[in-house]
């Protein structure tokens, strides 16, 4: 316990507000780029991502209406995109995260034009877009 604290006391000196050089590498980094202490702010992050994507499966399982499971689906991309971005940030400091979560909110943004044509499409014909009650995009 004694170790950690010393780790977290050491890259505390090392930020801006506290007096350090932002721009030197952290000695609580080991040679592999694994940041010692980096634990307790990763379980947080992922303890969040994870109260998301329950949301979304929720919102999946219970929902009807196609905007709502078009939400749903948002959320869930977006527990994604938080584990990517914390795993990447305090255990890997490099930049691979943070480019695949641009390229999946890019993937989202697709997704989510193709999904609201369609309930487009669906509500001129049938006037509603409960997903229980479209059989076909037919008119």
């Amino acid at each position: 316990m004694a170790v950690l604290d010393a780790a977290r006391a050491d890259v505390a000196a090392l930020l801006p507000e506290a007096g350090g050089s932002a721009g030197s590498p952290a000695p609580a980094a080991t040679s592999t780029g694994l940041v010692i202490g980096a634990a307790e702010p990763v379980a947080d992050f992922t303890f969040v991502s994870t109260l998301l994507f329950a949301i979304g499966i929720y919102g999946l399982i219970v929902k009807k209406n196609a905007l709502r499971l078009l939400f749903a689906v948002e959320i869930m991309i977006n527990a994604a995109n938080l584990n990517f971005v914390a795993f990447n940030t305090f255990l890997w400091p490099n930049a691979v995260g943070q480019t695949f979560v641009l390229f999946s909110i890019a993937l989202a943004a697709a997704e989510a034009s193709v999904i609201l044509a369609i309930v487009v499409v669906a509500y001129r014909l049938h006037k509603d877009v409960d997903v229980s009650e479209l059989k076909t995009l037919g008119g």
